[in-house]
């Protein structure tokens, strides 16, 4: 059974609705909460609970925000909705355009550099948008099953790799 995880020294937010998502903030976020976030999505994944890992991959991206967003000072990560806060934070710490650079110290012309820089921010702002719908629409259809594991899978890379580059921003 995969370890459900609950985030450590969360406080009440007065003034903000009664929901999981804003009323409580936690004051400092555990350096490892992401990777123990990914570890419970795959340990969901491998047990068929689809949600569940839906849910962790999701929460790992959400607290690389929303460290981000703290540390940029950026305003209320809760005020911003997932997909824009990914973007803002691939926009605000350049993590694209140091990969960029990077291959470009390797020796790649930076022509191609760009083009790959440009094709990952699409997979990835694909793999935002999968992650939100997912999680948003996804019912207990059998018959979607197979379908449902590879687009789960899908995502829990994109978050897996976007919780990396984040990680080094």
């Amino acid at each position: 059974m995969a370890k459900r995880l609950e985030a450590p020294g969360r406080q009440r937010i007065p003034g903000k609705p009664n929901n999981l998502h804003h009323d409580f903030i936690p004051p400092m976020i555990p350096p490892e909460l992401p990777a123990e976030l990914l570890t419970a999505a795959t340990d969901s994944f491998q047990e068929g609970d689809l949600m569940g890992a839906i849910s962790s991959a999701f929460g790992a991206v959400d607290v690389v925000t929303t460290r981000i967003y703290r540390e940029k000072d950026l305003g209320d990560p809760h005020q911003a909705g997932f997909e824009e806060k990914v973007s803002r934070c691939l926009d605000v710490t350049g993590v694209l355009e140091k990969t960029g650079l990077e291959l470009i110290d390797i020796g790649w012309e930076m022509e191609e550099a760009d083009l790959l820089t440009e094709n990952l921010r699409a997979v990835l702002d694909q793999g935002v948008t999968l992650m939100q719908r997912l999680r948003k629409r996804m019912g207990d259809s059998p018959e979607l099953n197979t379908y449902r594991q590879a687009q789960v899978l899908n995502a829990l890379k994109r978050a897996a790799f976007l919780v990396s580059l984040f990680s080094e921003a």
